[in-house]
């Protein structure tokens, strides 16, 4: 979960929906909202008794308990994301229902991001970057201090190969090291230690899920002296050795609607 002031935000799931045959949304209510992303092929959907036309570059707001569905078959390729995911106050990001003409190369990066993020199984993550996602379509200041903690929360994750400090972050951004906690603490509700710890070991998994670099090579790359610290680092906080967890769960799927 991460916060917006007063608003809470939390991911649910995710896919890469894509057919050549025709097809034609199943009916549905959901208790989840759900952004649509268009990629390829043009289908109308149906919410409640309004009927709207989806189209390459278009981003689509569903809302939950409210009934939808397609509107009639589709003939050539579809290829479309959806993401779900849980908001209380939704309202007060001030969002339109739906965007035609969606800048197409950045909102296909974030979405690519939650995906990945999701197939690792960094929950933190993804709520980070489908903030980020929902702040881009907001377009006002009214979660600024959450945009500065996601520029913050985005600083470690990019720095995650080195063993970054309080000190080291509140000097990059010129903030004091009790506000940079304080914006962490009051977006995603756990300590920047624990932040700076999470983002290192979900690092970690990447590297061992999407490489065949060997463990001495992944520890050297990831700011290790040796590797015998990485491994019980890495074992500590999560009950497996590296070669154990890529072992469990090396292999990742796409996911279907």
């Amino acid at each position: 979960m991460i916060k917006f002031g007063d608003i809470e935000l939390t991911f649910s799931n995710m896919g890469l929906f894509s057919t050549q045959e025709q097809w034609i949304h199943p009916t549905r209510v959901i208790n989840s909202y759900e952004l649509i992303f268009v990629l390829k092929g043009e289908f109308d959907m149906k919410e409640s008794d309004k009927i709207y036309n989806l189209r390459p570059q278009t981003l689509f707001v569903l809302e939950p308990d409210l009934k939808h569905c397609g509107v009639k078959k589709t003939n050539g390729q579809v290829k479309f994301y959806w993401l779900h995911f849980y908001c209380n106050g939704f309202e007060k990001l001030g969002l339109k229902k739906i965007y035609q003409n969606a800048a197409h190369e950045k909102e296909s990066y974030l979405f690519q991001e939650i995906m990945t993020h999701q197939q690792t199984g960094n929950g933190l993550l993804c709520d980070i970057k489908l903030a980020e996602l929902l702040i881009k379509l907001s377009g006002t200041d009214k979660i600024a201090r959450s945009k500065s903690a996601s520029e913050i929360i985005e600083y470690i994750r990019i720095n995650s190969d080195k063993f970054l400090t309080v000190s080291e972050i509140s000097s990059h951004f010129g903030y004091s090291g009790d506000h940079c906690s304080r914006l962490v603490k009051n977006a995603l509700g756990i300590s920047l230690q624990a932040l700076l710890c999470n983002t290192k070991i979900n690092h970690i998994k990447a590297c061992l899920l999407n490489t065949n670099s060997p463990v001495k090579e992944i520890a050297e790359t990831c700011g290790f002296e040796d590797e015998n610290t990485f491994v019980k680092f890495f074992k500590y906080h999560t009950g497996l050795s590296p070669t154990g967890y890529r072992n469990t769960y090396n292999g990742l799927k796409m996911n279907n609607k």
